[in-house]
């Protein structure tokens, strides 16, 4: 959904501005460390809010703290309007993050934004790649164009990796049509 995307959008302001990975976590438990780090043991309705089956399990144990590396101690020197921003996209609850559209009018990015000149596209993306795979960033950005844009080109390629995906798929579960360690039988010759 889109809550997901603004939290990703946060991650990705935050880590432009600061260098480096905001929440560096290299396991679920030691994710959710820092993000109470940053953000503070998030609110029992919070928790809720995220409809996660082991979220309460996981931070119902943690106490209940304020932030200790909290978004203004990160960036406050950079400006005001970062850390509301920041603020406002990397909620726990889900509900209370930002919309697109309110983020666009946010002062902290209100510069860049040209409200008679931003398209609505009016219409869900989802993209036919299968969730349990990993593809090269090119094969979503090629189906991206492929499905939304409609280039001709990005097209055709996408038409052709699921193509090639499909004959690898097919070549990995037939059998050989000869058994290369049989014996070779003797060839007869015709009369």
């Amino acid at each position: 959904g889109t809550a997901v995307d603004m939290w990703a959008l946060g991650c990705v302001v935050a880590e432009v501005h600061g260098e480096q990975a905001l929440f560096p976590g290299t396991s679920t438990v030691d994710m959710l460390g820092h993000l109470v780090l940053v953000l503070g043991k998030p609110l029992a309705s919070d928790v809720v809010a995220l409809e996660a089956p082991y979220a309460s399990f996981s931070l119902d144990s943690l106490p209940l703290v304020p932030p200790y590396r909290p978004l203004d101690a990160l960036f406050g020197r950079d400006s005001a309007e970062l850390v509301d921003f920041l603020r406002l996209l990397l909620q726990w609850n889900p509900h209370k993050r930002f919309l697109a559209d309110e983020a666009m009018r946010h002062p902290y990015v209100w510069q860049f934004c040209n409200p008679d000149d931003e398209p609505v596209f009016g219409q869900r993306v989802s993209l036919p790649l299968p969730d349990g795979e990993l593809h090269p960033a090119a094969h979503y950005r090629d189906q991206i164009y492929a499905d939304v844009i409609g280039f001709e080109r990005n097209k055709r390629r996408v038409q052709r990796l699921r193509l090639w995906r499909l004959l690898e798929e097919a070549d990995a579960e037939e059998e050989p049509l000869v058994d290369l360690e049989a014996p070779a039988l003797p060839l007869q010759p015709q009369s």
